[in-house]
């Protein structure tokens, strides 16, 4: 299979989560115990003296949902209720979205259900811990959620999770009462705003996250093909053509301009003279706190345009979506778990679940009528991010190099030993990095 990274139009946004791994284990009611011992649960129910063995499922999201995770797999076992159907003993677990691949070695005993960021497909995939979809789930997902979606759920010619959310990209906040929405249609207008107050704008650019998209903005990219088992036979970039120097002269411009601050990612303020900041790159994952920290001055809007060699283009960005995963390997066989496992992430991909996950965290969804619902499309940062979305490269499997190289080339321009008298030949060795295999 030959996956060819475009970028695709989605509507998403939110304020996304982060926390650190632990474990919430949900308790029985009278005569119930649970235990949890390296991930697994077992749970009994005595009944005059006998036990008999309940129905019992791991789930795992991010640190911020938990309680919210616990309060809707009440509601699937209030369904389940009403419509006669045996009471599911599930176990809370969280893992990050992001670390999930990393911070679980064991997927025998990983949870039954867990949800991760769209970039970890190929390893958790090649990891053995991601279930092929039944044809049922595939048709849900064909007829009611974005095209975008079901291809980040896709990976070697299968699909593979239940998406759940378009949000994991990055647009920019402004504050109003510092800049024009005018002022932050190019990066040059906005810096030279910002100069103007003593201020700057905040752009991660030392993080490959942030400026692999903005090395793409010209045009160039990558491609990757990869065989049914998951590995990836081939790769090829296109850095080292014109459309990536120019790409490499677009973070180089805004790397030596004073007007724009190398801010980190992981504690990037609010845009205000306090800070420092007339506006900021970041994602959905802030819209709350950048609101509530500049009231009737918040606003956001698509990443501005920036011009090399007498070409503008709407500068790039990275776009990726949260899925769940079934893990095969916790069911082991059993074709009943299985099969529960894949309800319950139907069910938390459903119409009503993603509606109250956005109602709840600001969350994106990925099903189209919940899309489409007024207070999803008025929202100020899903409007940005829908903007964006036309200029994002969909953030799903990725060269094994892509968080390196950019990173190399970012500090050789602040370090100097990269101008632009040397950028064609440190882009082509950009790229010979990225086109590695491992």
């Amino acid at each position: 299979m030959k996956k060819n990274f475009k970028a695709l139009s989605v509507v998403g946004i939110a304020a996304l989560l982060v926390g650190s791994a632990a474990v919430l284990a949900s308790c029985g009611g009278d005569g119930t115990s649970t235990t949890s011992q390296g991930g697994n649960t077992s749970t009994t129910t005595s009944q005059g003296g006998g036990q008999t063995e309940k129905l019992s499922l791991s789930v795992s999201g991010p640190s911020r949902q938990s309680e919210w995770l616990t309060t809707t797999l009440d509601a699937f076992n209030a369904k389940r209720a009403e419509e006669g159907k045996e009471e599911v003993e599930f176990e809370v677990l969280v893992y990050e979205e992001d670390k999930v691949d990393s911070t679980i070695t064991d997927w025998a005993t990983g949870p039954d259900v867990y949800a991760y960021a769209s970039d970890k497909i190929q390893s958790l995939f090649q990891s053995g811990a991601l279930a092929e979809l039944p044809e049922e789930s595939v048709a849900m997902i064909e007829d009611t959620m974005t095209e975008a979606s079901l291809d980040a759920a896709s990976f070697a010619g299968r699909v593979l999770s239940y998406p759940y959310a378009g949000d994991n990209g990055y647009f920019l906040y402004y504050n109003k009462s510092l800049v024009s929405e005018e002022d932050c249609a190019t990066i040059e207008g906005l810096a030279a705003a910002a100069k103007e107050k003593g201020l700057q704008v905040g752009y991660p650019l030392s993080e490959a996250f942030y400026s692999a998209g903005a090395l793409m903005t010209f045009g160039a990219g990558y491609t990757m093909e990869v065989d049914n088992t998951g590995a990836v036979s081939k790769i090829e970039g296109t850095f080292d053509t014109e459309q990536g120097i120019l790409g490499g002269k677009a973070v180089y411009q805004m790397l030596t301009n004073d007007g724009i601050n190398d801010v980190s990612s992981s504690n990037t303020p609010a845009p205000t003279a306090e800070n420092g900041l007339v506006a900021v790159v970041s994602g959905s994952w802030n819209a709350q706190t950048y609101e509530s920290a500049l009231g009737e001055n918040y606003a956001a809007t698509k990443l501005p345009t920036i011009t090399v060699d007498g070409q503008t283009k709407n500068l790039s960005s990275y776009l990726g979506y949260k899925l769940y995963g079934v893990n095969p390997q916790r069911s082991q066989g059993d074709a009943t778990r299985l099969a529960l496992a894949h309800e319950v992430a139907t069910y938390l991909v459903s119409e009503e679940v993603q509606e109250s996950r956005f109602d709840a965290f600001s969350i994106a969804p990925t099903n189209e009528v919940v899309a489409a619902m007024d207070k999803v499309t008025s929202n100020i940062a899903v409007k940005a991010i829908s903007a964006q979305a036309e200029f994002a490269v969909p953030q799903t499997a990725v060269p094994p190099k892509i968080w390196n190289a950019p990173v190399t080339f970012t500090t050789g321009i602040k370090d100097g030993s990269i101008t632009l008298e040397n950028i064609a030949e440190a882009m082509a060795t950009l790229n010979d990095t990225i086109e590695q295999l491992a």
